[in-house]
């Protein structure tokens, strides 16, 4: 796995999975003078740094395979025994890379190493599963795509490291199969440094604590869960889809409801505070950044190392009637920080609820993004807390140009994960009539459903 690892440059992000760099798959496999696979490399004039890379990923092949040269590749190919050798040997520099299952210092009887084996090839099939998941998330955002991008079943169903670099280096498949075996890879060592990572800093542990300070504090007074059912009824611009009314409703009302061309419906779960004897309704959505959303963000900004990449491991979205609500809740918030013994820091991060244009911190975004975003830290734990009005929720949802699901789509497209993931020379395809034809749908989907 670690024949992903790579040091992405500002202009050169993950240089590994670039098909015209020269670690690009090409139509053959073959090896040239000192067994080093060869390919018809698209770069004339490598520089010095890009060699080094070229040699760095080769040295890690070879170290995961347990081999001195790439000559001894055809055998491995054939031979059970020589494979079966290699996925163990693999999978303990993988266990002590990743500090899942360590290799013991003291003589280990073959009981014992099976079993720690076995334990280690269980979180690398998690890490596979993650790669899995995130070409399939990109390809239900691609629906519309006119070219199959969906993983070849070889390479899907393959969860052992040894293996997928041996198909790389195998000619009997083909280039996209080849191409799709790396790309697993690399995908999957992003999920293992994720997970490194979530067990370093107590990932489940802060989450646990966010909504233990909710339930306890926040919402402190009612049963812990107990929730309302409401609806909010939008109306929509013609041209922006931007929404100009929102009224709220009760859901039994709902079906009473005959909506009209530029109207939406959206529901909500809303609990309550009390803040000096007003009861306040609020829907909150607390979340765990799943690992899938965590790879596709290193992908989007070119970084490697996790904890370059994501500082909202944790937080919530809340939908709030109006302005004078999120204030009152922030209020609150502090109220309660004092309460359970601790000091609240909520520093704004942005807040365009009053009309200031946001300012966009990725591609794909829209300066027309309204909403209140704080960071607030909370007894050692920092909470990313994005909050809305019910309009700007609204519009979060449905405006072009603004809608998430929109959004979501365009910076896979800006900021070239798309192009990264599914090559044109692999995949034949138009990457500007793919993203048109993705937003349309996704517009479509929106305005008339």
């Amino acid at each position: 796995m670690a024949i992903i690892e790579t040091t992405p440059t500002k202009n050169d992000n993950f240089y590994n999975l670039r098909q015209k760099g020269l670690l690009g798959i090409r139509t053959e496999v073959t090896f040239g003078q000192g067994s080093i696979p060869l390919a018809t490399f698209t770069e004339s004039n490598p520089t010095r740094s890009d060699l080094g890379k070229v040699r760095h990923v080769y040295d890690q092949v070879r170290g995961l395979l347990g081999i001195s040269s790439f000559a001894e590749v055809p055998l491995l190919l054939t031979d059970r025994d020589k494979k079966q050798k290699a996925r163990m040997n693999a999978y303990d520099l993988i266990g002590n890379m990743y500090g899942i299952q360590t290799k013991p210092e003291h003589n280990e009887s073959d009981k014992e190493r099976k079993a720690r084996i076995e334990r280690i090839k269980e979180q690398v099939e998690d890490y596979a599963i993650v790669a899995n998941d995130v070409v399939e998330h990109l390809n239900d955002v691609l629906s519309s795509s006119p070219v199959n991008l969906e993983t070849i079943n070889v390479v899907k169903d393959t969860y052992d490291p040894v293996d997928l670099i041996l198909i790389g280096l195998d000619n009997r498949y083909g280039q996209r199969v080849r191409f799709e075996a790396k790309r697993k890879l690399i995908l999957m060592n992003l999920a293992a440094k994720i997970d490194q990572r979530e067990r370093e800093i107590h990932i489940n542990k802060r989450y646990r604590k966010m909504n233990e300070f909710l339930d306890t504090h926040v919402f402190k007074g009612g049963k812990i869960g107990e929730a309302r059912n409401i609806a909010l009824v939008s109306t929509h611009d013609t041209e922006t889809f931007a929404t100009t009314a929102v009224t709220e409703t009760l859901p039994q009302k709902v079906m009473e409801i005959e909506l009209h061309p530029g109207e939406k419906i959206t529901p909500l779960l809303q609990r309550s505070f009390t803040f000096k004897g007003e009861e306040i309704p609020v829907q909150i959505d607390t979340r765990k950044k799943s690992s899938v959303s965590k790879v596709l963000k290193m992908l989007r900004k070119g970084k490697e190392n996790p904890s370059e990449a994501i500082g909202d491991d944790v937080g919530f979205m809340a939908i709030f009637r109006n302005r004078r609500d999120i204030g009152l809740f922030k209020k609150h918030l502090n109220a309660c920080g004092l309460q359970a013994g601790t000091l609240l820091d909520i520093q704004d991060v942005e807040n365009t609820l009053d009309g200031s244009a946001h300012e966009p911190q990725s591609a794909g975004s829209s300066s027309k993004l309204r909403q209140d975003k704080s960071h607030i830290m909370l007894s050692g734990i920092t909470i990313e807390g994005i909050l809305h009005t019910y309009d700007s929720y609204t519009d979060y949802l449905y405006q072009r140009e603004v809608g998430h699901d929109e959004f979501d789509a365009s910076r896979y497209f800006d900021s070239g994960v798309v192009g990264l993931l599914f090559p044109t020379d692999i995949y034949p395809y138009d990457e500007d009539l793919l993203k048109s034809s993705t937003v349309k749908n996704i517009r479509s989907k929106i305005e008339n459903s």
